[in-house]
């Protein structure tokens, strides 16, 4: 048994139960923990500081596990140093299963086996101890400052009746790597008969990686899909704000040019309602004027009533002037003989002739009045004329008012529906923000399994 494990690989013996890692700080949070030491080119390694003696290959399950140890280099021992229990292949300190407070004072009489002359114990309860016969257990001493200042070598707890195996000093050895590890090798004999368990547990896990690794491939091909479509998405949502910006911008210059129409309608409008008030008050005015005309006719009219009536009461005196006259002839025929009686008819007839001078003069100025008062019915007939052209032109413009008043209803019409629009391209690239922003969440999930994915692989 022991020339078959001669023939070991030493490499392979390592490499499955105690390549240890350099000296790792025990932090709060569990880190991947490294194999290789920060310095390589250190001369001394911090594992070395401790020695672990009298091991044995198992101990009973049952008793309370009491292991000894010496300090092979100078070391002061710390109230908060403490010895701990691993399963052998541990990656971090975090991974203890019990640990026990280092004792201050030495525990058992001095030895030559220790380099100070001092062996200390320390005594894990049994109560706390791992059941498994076949895992193969070591203890690491753990200084003040978190880094492993000693390991042990391999060994199992099994049941009662089982064999104890005492290793002698020279069957432990810890040998430094180059590359900074520590490897420690024992002769014990039945680690031969658990290579091959091991070896079982090694194609396990090899083919567990397999299926993780196929996982891990099918996850980035999602991946891969899902960045595909989030690239998609966003050239979609840049093809939506371009034309967004586009429909913006033609929204801004229809609304531009609707505004100027706009203006310049109101401008329009507002020159047609000057327009307007000016006529209104042209109106006004020529109303005013045909009223001033109308009561000028009026008393026009009175006037030439009375001198009509004077005219009347004239012609009716010179009727009974013609009367008196021609009683005054008839006189006259009758007293043609008379002498006297001529000049009384002549001064009658001057006095008809005066009469029929201040007739003439009546009826001249009479006839002058009425055309005064056809002159001033013209005026009234031109001014009806002028009034009824400025109603016309209050109608066209009331008329054209009407039409500008439904182009602005139109142009307002318009107005709210680009407004429109525009916010239902806003909404619609919104939506697609989400959608964007659901792909990069759904991106980053994806992201966060292929990492613990790829963190369980390197475990």
């Amino acid at each position: 048994m022991m020339e078959e494990m001669d023939d070991l690989d030493v490499e392979s013996v390592s490499s499955d139960y105690s390549i240890l890692p350099e000296a790792h700080e025990m932090d709060g949070v569990a880190q991947p923990y490294l194999a290789t030491r920060p310095d390589a080119n250190s001369s001394i390694s911090s594992h070395t500081q401790v020695e672990f003696v009298n091991m044995c290959s198992s101990y009973p399950s049952s008793q309370d596990l009491v292991l000894c140890y010496t300090f092979t280099a100078e070391h002061v021992p710390s109230v908060t140093d403490r010895l701990a229990l691993y399963k052998v292949g541990f990656t971090t300190p975090q991974d203890y299963l019990v640990y026990e407070w280092a004792p201050m004072q030495p525990q058992a009489a001095p030895s030559s086996d220790a380099a100070d002359g001092r062996i200390f114990c320390v005594t894990f309860s049994k109560s706390g101890l791992p059941g498994d016969a076949n895992e193969f257990y070591q203890v690491c001493y753990l200084s003040e400052d978190r880094l492993i200042r000693g390991v042990s070598a391999p060994f199992q707890l099994v049941q009662d009746g089982s064999a104890q195996s005492s290793l002698s000093s020279g069957a432990v050895s810890s040998i430094e790597q180059p590359d900074g590890t520590v490897l420690v090798t024992t002769d014990v004999s039945c680690l031969h008969t658990n290579i091959n368990m091991l070896q079982a547990c090694v194609q396990r896990v090899q083919a567990e990686k397999v299926a993780v690794e196929e996982q891990l491939a099918a996850v980035q091909l999602q991946l891969q899909g899902k960045t595909e479509q989030l690239r998609d998405l966003q050239l979609k949502i840049q093809d939506l704000s371009v034309a967004a910006d586009k429909q913006q911008q033609a929204s801004a210059a229809a609304l531009l040019e609707a505004e100027s129409r706009l203006s310049s309608l109101q401008q329009e409008r507002n020159a047609l309602q000057e327009s307007l008030q000016a006529a209104q008050d042209e109106v006004d005015r020529l109303q005013e004027e045909i009223k001033l005309q109308v009561r000028h006719n009026d008393d026009v009219l009175k006037t030439l009533s009375q001198r009509e009536e004077n005219l009347a009461e004239k012609t009716a005196q010179l009727h009974e002037k013609q009367e008196q006259l021609a009683t005054a002839m008839n006189q006259l025929q009758a007293l043609e003989a008379k002498q006297e009686a001529n000049e009384e008819l002549r001064q009658q007839m001057e006095e008809q002739q005066e009469q029929k001078l201040l007739l003439e003069k009546t009826r001249d100025e009479l006839q002058q009045t009425k055309q005064e008062l056809e002159e001033e019915q013209s005026k009234l007939v031109s001014v009806q004329t002028s009034l009824d052209a400025c109603r016309e032109e209050l109608r066209v413009a009331t008329e054209r008012q009407k039409v500008l008043n439904a182009d602005n209803k139109v142009l307002q019409d318009s107005v709210r529906s680009h407004l429109r629009y525009s916010a239902q391209l806003k909404l619609k690239l919104r939506e697609a923000e989400g959608a964007c922003a659901g792909a990069e969440r759904v991106a980053r999930q994806l992201s966060e399994q292929f990492f613990i994915l790829y963190l369980s692989c390197r475990v």
